[in-house]
């Protein structure tokens, strides 16, 4: 657990839930000189949609315009979903996205954590959740992506989601791709499942 040599690491204890069953949610952030972070938090309204109370980082890149030419500043919204109610959150997610928007006064938002469980949601159901009327959102992980580390047994999904087309424009191609630790870092499937039951989600940012 030691740094990379020449990285800068910011870390942010995003929240702290009272539910035994629920661990607290840590943001970490790699090479954080390029970006300023001027807020955290937990979003507590709106409860009655959500099993868990999304929390926020209020990220300002005008650091590093070079490789976001598209976005001043921008929030990213974590979501844990339950499972037996992450459809109805999913479609819950236009409505939240605009009321937050008007409340901190910025569009570009990117929506990311486990929102969806494998066992509960069909890949249709994913793709039929969202409404037309909500051109600028974008699913960044495409349904086929496998990003659970013990394949024999159900799990939550890891997804992103970009709010406007700005945010998407800041990535290269249009979904992620999930990162096998297991034959990366040469890993049993168990020693890969003591490091996460969800496997890491790369995007890659355009450069200009």
């Amino acid at each position: 657990n030691y740094p990379h040599q020449g990285w800068e690491y910011y870390a942010g204890d995003l929240d702290k839930n009272d539910d035994d069953d629920l661990g607290e949610r840590m943001g970490f952030f790699f090479r954080s000189s390029l970006v300023d972070f001027l807020e955290t938090g937990t979003w507590q309204e709106d409860n009655d949609k959500f099993h868990r109370a999304p929390v926020y980082a209020h990220v300002n890149c005008s650091t590093c315009r070079k490789f976001l030419r598209e976005l001043k500043d921008f929030y990213i919204f974590n979501f844990h979903a339950w499972p037996e109610t992450a459809l109805d959150e999913i479609k819950a997610m236009p409505a939240f996205y605009h009321t937050v928007s008007a409340h901190f006064g910025v569009e570009d938002m990117l929506f990311a954590g486990s929102i969806d469980a494998a066992d509960y949601i069909t890949p249709d159901d994913i793709k039929d959740s969202l409404p037309s009327s909500e051109p600028g959102f974008h699913w960044l992980i495409g349904n086929k992506v496998d990003s659970v580390t013990n394949s024999s047994e159900s799990a939550s999904l890891q997804r992103l989601l970009a709010c406007t087309d700005a945010v998407l424009q800041g990535f290269k191609g249009k979904h992620g791709h999930s990162v096998k630790v297991k034959q990366k870092y040469n890993l049993t499937r168990e020693e890969a499942y003591q490091i996460s039951a969800l496997k890491p989600i790369e995007m890659k940012l355009k450069h200009h």
